[in-house]
């Protein structure tokens, strides 16, 4: 309700002056006024505006206050859900693992190994791109190679302290190991077991620290051996592996740079011109300005297996 204030003036004539917000009018003779009836009505209408002003005031602050009150107790039920949510989201993060390995130990037989195109393998030197310049000679080493698998003599790679696949710091090898039962039909059955050279904590001796980040692996391996169709691959770099593993499969690649005097061997022995090997040098791993090995890169794809 809206509350106009009315009040009364005698004017020079003695008519009475009756007064709101908007303006005066004559009213009623001034003997016509009762000044006490007048009085008590005022006060009358001066107390029922101070109770309705004191009520509306009252009534504002207890809502403001409720308001308030409501606002503070909602805030900080908020900020108490949204600080139990948060402490549970990273009680969660960092108590499960997203794709848990049932076993620390893994180990997996390569049951294809190529020299790659030059799009395959690792990056040497740091540039950003991938480095595999003996992919020009991946046909003869490929074929080598193949026929090496075909024997008794398996590559081998080993994984220990896995907790999960997708994200971990775990321990990573490779090396050599023999197939001792001499059939080569159930090598990568995933049940077959081969005999490897281990440490005292049943681990390959080629290793290093590795991790997996967002399901993909790496490690460098600071050094390793390869024999491959009677041409013994010593790396002149550490080789760089990176691949995805389970507990039953293990594809990747891996890469390393070897002295270009292997190259001119293979040259040679293929009846190729031997400044092959100058013509497609790559890395220059004594930082003199010579480029004086050759980028290797390898693709790979194992399966499961045990070792002893």
């Amino acid at each position: 309700m809206i509350r106009i204030p009315l009040f009364s003036r005698l004017n020079a004539t003695g008519i009475a002056v009756v007064c709101t917000l908007v303006g005066c009018a004559p009213g009623y003779k001034a003997t016509d006024v009762d000044p006490i009836g007048t009085s008590e009505d005022t006060a009358e209408t001066g107390d029922a505006d101070t109770d309705a002003d004191s009520d509306a005031d009252s009534d504002a602050d207890s809502d403001a206050d409720s308001d308030t009150d409501s606002d503070a107790d909602t805030d900080a039920d908020s900020d108490a859900d949204s600080d139990a949510d948060s402490d549970a989201d990273s009680d969660a993060d960092t108590s499960v693992d997203v794709c848990p390995s049932t076993g620390p130990d893994w180990s997996w037989v390569v049951e294809t190994l190529e020299v790659g195109n030059t799009t395959d393998g690792v990056d040497l030197d740091g540039d950003g791109t991938v480095d595999n310049v003996m992919a020009v000679a991946r046909g003869s080493l490929n074929t080598s190679i193949l026929a090496e698998l075909s024997g008794a003599t398996v590559v081998l790679m080993q994984f220990w302290g896995v907790d999960d696949w997708c994200n971990d710091d775990m321990n990573g090898a490779i090396g050599w190991g023999s197939d001792t039962d001499g059939d080569h039909s159930d090598n990568y059955t995933g049940t077959e077991s081969f005999d490897a050279t281990l440490d005292s904590s049943g681990h390959m001796a080629m290793a290093s620290a590795a991790t997996i980040a967002g399901s993909t692996w790496t490690a460098s391996i600071p050094s390793a051996s390869m024999t491959i169709g009677g041409y013994v691959l010593t790396p002149v770099t550490p080789v760089l592996l990176e691949g995805q593993a389970t507990e039953t499969t293990n594809i990747g690649v891996f890469g390393f740079g070897i002295d270009k005097e292997v190259l001119r061997g293979i040259a040679v022995d293929n009846g190729w011109d031997p400044a092959l090997a100058d013509t497609l040098a790559d890395l220059d791993t004594d930082a003199d300005g010579v480029n004086d090995a050759i980028s290797a890169g390898f693709t790979f794809d194992a399966t499961a297996c045990t070792l002893f």
